[in-house]
């Protein structure tokens, strides 16, 4: 008995599966080697969930209040432009 396999087939066929979940398009038509590529760039460039440290500044709100104007106050921009 003799089986018959194709690796590159199956590995294409998985790679484009994995691709278009993600809500990626993609053409069936192109080789195994550049899907590999696609597929391993948006494998590394993707954002796995899991938990996260949050850090909180202390300086938060400097950066908040006092913007790009210098020191001026952002807020008082802002009253001052609605009312």
């Amino acid at each position: 008995m003799e089986i018959k396999i194709d690796f590159k087939a199956d590995w294409k066929e998985y790679m484009l599966k994995q691709i278009l979940a993600g809500g990626y398009k993609i053409e069936e038509s192109e080789d195994y080697k550049s899907i590999s590529y696609k597929f391993f760039n948006l494998h590394r460039r993707s954002i796995h969930q899991h938990p996260r440290k949050v850090l909180e500044s202390k300086g938060v709100l400097y950066g908040i209040w006092y913007g790009i104007w210098g020191h001026t106050l952002i807020s008082d921009y802002l009253f001052d432009s609605i009312l």
